[in-house]
């Protein structure tokens, strides 16, 4: 899983209830332990990819109104994330199988 900043800022707001331990945050926020006690100790950076913001702005749906997809004809928040999808797995290596 991603860590992203809304994450960081669940884990400290949790810890600083004093009613969770850095195990259950761990398994109520599904990331590692080691992971936890870095948030709460300051010392986690986030690393930010220079397309994560135009990939979560993509599934924001916010964006605008529904649209009907010119590809698939769907009523959806434009782009299409069927369409999306589909073009990730038709550009991606096929696997082989181990013989």
């Amino acid at each position: 899983m991603r860590v992203t900043k809304p994450l960081v800022d669940e884990t400290q707001r949790l810890w600083a209830t004093g009613q969770w331990s850095q195990r259950q945050i761990s398994r109520y926020l599904g990331i590692c332990r080691a992971t936890v006690r870095l948030i709460i100790l300051g010392k986690y950076t986030i690393r930010i990819r220079e397309n994560d913001e135009q990939q979560a702005a993509m599934f924001d749906p916010e964006a605008g109104p529904p649209e009907h997809c010119p590809t698939c004809g769907g009523m959806v928040y434009m782009p299409c994330h069927l369409c999306y999808i589909r073009g990730l797995k038709s550009r991606a290596i096929p696997l082989r199988r181990a013989s």
